[in-house]
């Protein structure tokens, strides 16, 4: 929808909230959405941004017309966690949401236990929530997550937390590692895992080993920034090999992976027929892995989108040059 459509959109929810639903069809054209059930079966407000009164309007009319809601899209709004106490009142009473989209605004580890609730209470229709560019912390992730392997038709898990997580422990990471091995091992149906700054190393890469390399159907796995380094090479061959054949997105970028992990990975890239994305940036390569993509290349050949920046090149312009021209 277009900016005018959503600002009519929320002014519906505003009217609705106060009055009646036949002027919800007043302010809402015919032609955006010709019946009532249409318009609240789907909340898309991404990008407007919303006041704690907004939030309230909002949550009063998902209480009421819970049982149709089966989407709500409210990225980029501005949210923070008074507006999410507004809203929480309606989310709660949901039961057959599908996609419930928060990303990139303001909330913090407050409301993260009544989140678990919101998903717990949708496991058997829930395929999607979005929480990242928010101030999340990985142990709020963890409490946050505690619920999710309940959703048999999740399709995506992403966990990107926010800036308070530069205090976490490892016990912290642990404890968000051992959430997400219960959610892989009881989602089946996840085709999208991104895990970024939450897992804590190594050792946490090899823990979530044995439960990533049983999705059937995997095709985007993130795992940048989480301090991965070549110790991990025949772990991430390992998790690549297993989903060579629908793999088509792969960010390990931000990991001091090193030269020495691009020759080893070169083993399982290599059959990755329907590899479209590869994202190695910032991952302390130097001009010896250009000989080795060289090499790597030819064999991908859907790869579209290599991405190299933040990487050790700058004094071999020349080998940047051959690599170029290969």
């Amino acid at each position: 929808p277009s900016d005018a459509d959503k600002q009519a959109y929320l002014l519906a929810f505003r009217v609705y909230s106060e009055q009646t639903a036949a002027a919800v069809e007043r302010v809402v054209s015919p032609k955006q959405s010709p019946t009532l059930l249409k318009v609240l079966s789907r909340v898309y407000l991404s990008g407007v941004h919303l006041t704690p009164a907004d939030c309230q309007a909002i949550g009063d009319v998902i209480n009421v017309h819970h049982e149709v809601i089966s989407e709500v899209d409210l990225s980029y709004c501005g949210i923070d966690d008074d507006c999410y106490h507004h809203l929480s009142t309606g989310l709660g009473q949901c039961k057959k949401l599908k996609k419930l989209d928060l990303q990139g605004n303001k909330l913090t580890d407050c409301h993260v236990s009544h989140m678990a609730k919101v998903i717990q209470q949708n496991c058997a229709s829930l395929e999607r929530i979005d929480t990242t560019g928010n101030d999340i912390s990985v142990q709020g992730y963890a409490r946050l997550h505690s619920t999710t392997h309940m959703c048999s038709q999740l399709q995506e898990l992403v966990i990107v937390p926010g800036s308070k997580s530069t205090s976490c422990t490892p016990h912290h990471y642990q404890e968000c590692t051992q959430t997400i091995v219960h959610i892989l091992t009881s989602c089946h149906q996840l085709s999208n895992v991104q895990l970024s700054g939450c897992i804590g190393g190594d050792t946490g890469l090899a823990t979530l080993e044995s439960s990533l390399v049983q999705l059937p159907f995997l095709k985007e796995l993130t795992l940048c920034d989480n301090d991965i380094t070549s110790n991990s090479s025949q772990v991430l061959n390992s998790i690549i090999q297993s989903c060579q054949h629908t793999l088509w997105w792969l960010d390990l970028s931000s990991n001091p992976l090193g030269d020495s992990a691009l020759v080893d990975m070169q083993v399982s890239l290599r059959q990755c027929s329907k590899l479209v994305y590869l994202y190695l940036s910032g991952t302390n390569l130097t001009s010896a892995s250009l000989l080795t993509l060289s090499g790597l290349l030819p064999c991908l050949t859907s790869l579209r989108y290599l991405y190299l920046h933040d990487n050790d090149f700058q004094d071999d312009c020349d080998g940047v040059v051959q690599f170029v021209d290969s």
